[in-house]
């Protein structure tokens, strides 16, 4: 009994894997990592996500505000308040035996701190103890404090930037060969 209540939280604590229904998928059949991750750093500076961290194969980009033109089909926030929305992106490379398969997922998120806060004032009112100043955002950065709501994946951003690494990696293979030829 108590090794099937170990097994069932040491699978509840692993962080599950990029898959095809959560990323959208290209398979690369390139052996060179630092080529690939060159024309993924590229292909989203090229979206305008520009890369903040690249850390065991995943690279995430800063969150870049969306400008308004492409909040078309998006609907209004109640009493006519434009929405804070912002796009970030997540890329993965996965080694596999015939190459990388390279994972992109770019999301349209919601900025609500304020709403959040509005809400965590409300509660402090009910029986409750109060929080302590580090409970209240204490010793922490206005980023740290910052509450996200996802909206949407950006299914077609994800599509131009896989697009783009392969259009790329392409190039660089085409150019290649036609200056060993010379």
């Amino acid at each position: 009994m108590a090794m099937l209540v170990a097994s069932a939280v040491g699978a509840g604590c692993a962080a599950p894997g990029p898959t095809p229904q959560t990323y959208t998928v290209r398979r690369f059949p390139i052996t060179d990592h630092a080529r690939l991750l060159t024309a993924v750093r590229n292909a989203l500076e090229a979206e305008g996500l520009p890369v903040a961290r690249i850390e065991d194969d995943t690279i995430t980009t800063r969150p870049r505000p969306v400008p308004p033109a492409e909040r078309i089909d998006l609907p209004s926030r109640p009493l006519g308040r434009a929405r804070d929305l912002w796009r970030s992106a997540v890329v993965r490379l996965v080694e596999t035996e015939e190459g990388y398969e390279v994972y992109c997922k770019v999301l349209l998120r919601e900025r609500v701190t304020e709403t959040h806060r509005v809400i965590a004032m409300d509660a402090r009112g009910m029986d409750t103890p109060v929080a302590t100043p580090i409970e209240r955002e204490g010793a922490t950065t206005a980023e740290q404090n910052t509450v996200w709501r996802d909206l949407r994946r950006e299914r077609t951003i994800e599509r131009r930037i896989l697009n783009a690494v392969r259009k790329e990696l392409q190039g660089k293979d085409s150019e290649g060969s036609a200056s060993s030829g010379r």
